[in-house]
């Protein structure tokens, strides 16, 4: 069942005091300007309508999960802060600041696989939903026109397939024959039928290019190589002496 808040507050707190009390004077001015906006009923709202996704009648019915209002919080903070799933569980736990700011109080702190689970429900959607919201606020509060919006991208090294004679030469013979497939089946076939021969069928055609391109010497080199057609298969380099 999906709850906005922990509504009654642990007994511990009964015992030495309410937990914004002991942290008064302790948070961040920038972490109380976050406080204020996350307690916004849109944005909250935003993030249950994607958690009711999860299972039909989840808004009323099951056991009670992971309030609303906990799982905007943590997840925004985790952003926040750089961490992990793991450091925001671990972090959360041990500050008092934290507790009060992702209004999880003495209740127990969610831990890293469910705040996994809740990333994945709030999805891209939600992220778009709460980033709407966000620039709505912003602009009520002319804080910004809402002409222009900077972003800020995060470029990720990865691998990459270098390009060579003999990619590029199997991509091309690809390209065409999916456009000569296309236009055959638009107008019919027209003389001899088309045949597919694209280096995937045919492996040895762009195999032997590529090996043929690879420096030579000798007589290889001073005559150089040419095109020359071998039966059954695409075009092939071929060293002549």
């Amino acid at each position: 069942m999906i709850t906005r808040s922990h509504g009654q507050r642990n007994l511990f707190e009964t015992v030495i005091g309410p937990l914004e009390k002991l942290v008064e004077g302790l948070v961040e001015p920038a972490l109380e300007r976050l406080d204020q906006l996350l307690a916004d009923e849109r944005l909250m709202e935003a993030v249950a309508v994607r958690m009711a996704k999860r299972r039909p009648r989840s808004r009323t019915h099951g056991r009670p999960g992971t309030p609303v209002e906990v799982a905007l919080r943590m997840l925004v903070l985790k952003r926040l802060r750089g961490w992990s799933f793991e450091e925001t569980e671990r972090e959360v736990r041990a500050s008092l600041v934290y507790r009060q700011l992702v209004r999880v109080y003495f209740e127990k702190v969610p831990d890293a696989k469910t705040l996994l689970r809740l990333s994945a429900v709030i999805g891209s959607e939600g992220v778009e939903a709460i980033h709407d919201r966000l620039l709505q606020i912003a602009r009520e509060q002319k804080l910004i026109v809402g002409r222009r919006a900077r972003v800020d991208t995060t470029v990720v090294e990865t691998d990459i397939r270098y390009p060579t004679d003999s990619q590029l030469l199997a991509d091309g013979v690809r390209v065409l024959g999916r456009a000569l497939k296309r236009i055959e089946q638009a107008t019919g076939v027209v003389g001899a039928k088309l045949r597919d021969r694209d280096a995937r069928h045919h492996p040895s055609g762009v195999g032997d290019c590529a090996g043929g391109a690879q420096p030579r010497s000798g007589c290889a080199a001073a005559a150089g190589t040419r095109v020359s057609p071998a039966p059954g298969d695409g075009a092939q380099h071929r060293a002549r002496c």
